[in-house]
């Protein structure tokens, strides 16, 4: 449902068990996947052009709808320059911030996407941040990509077109015209 709703992180089989209970309960498909322990990081993409790249440190667990939505759940690291890929506070190491602007770039022309979207990533790690130990030979496990993503003053693809320069006004405007382009 969007912003993490139906989301479980399960450990046990009876966690398992309920939580399949509950999505059949709320309706439709339901998906399993692997929990992946790390830092989860996010990449906005601006007509095929990937963002820099945002972060995401939750106070709780994982990002839930909590950690989304209530004032001081969650840190959010962005880099401080255009010229930097990640925030260095972010003990992401830049080659696999690059790997997943790529990863990103490549999911956004595969799926056929247009004008902004979002990718989340985790980058596999042990330790909680700051204090993280990180496999140079991992890369970033794709997640999602999030065709609608959230477009206030607040959100993720926000933040990192400020880090470019570009005002909320700005990225608004360029997202309304690329929707108003005809492509063929």
């Amino acid at each position: 449902g969007g912003s993490s709703i139906g989301v479980w992180v399960c450990y046990t089989d009876n966690d398992l068990s309920a939580a399949i209970l509950e999505c059949q309960e709320i309706g439709g498909e339901f998906l399993i996947e692997e929990y992946v322990s790390g830092i989860e990081i996010t990449v906005g993409l601006l007509d095929g052009e990937a963002l820099p790249v945002i972060t995401i440190i939750p106070h709780n667990e994982y990002f839930d709808l909590e950690a989304k939505y209530t004032k001081g759940q969650t840190t959010y690291l962005a880099p401080q320059s255009p010229k930097d890929v990640i925030a260095p506070d972010s003990m992401i190491p830049k080659s696999l911030a690059l790997s997943a602007q790529r990863q990103a770039k490549e999911a956004y022309t595969v799926l056929g996407m247009r004008g902004v979207c979002r990718a989340d990533f985790i980058v596999p790690c042990t330790g909680k941040h700051p204090n993280v130990s990180i496999d140079m030979t991992d890369i970033p496990v794709f997640l999602e990509m999030n065709a609608i993503p959230g477009m206030t003053e607040t959100s993720l693809t926000p933040m990192a077109a400020r880090v470019i320069g570009l005002s909320f006004e700005d990225l608004t405007e360029q997202v309304l015209q690329a929707a108003t382009t005809e492509r063929t």
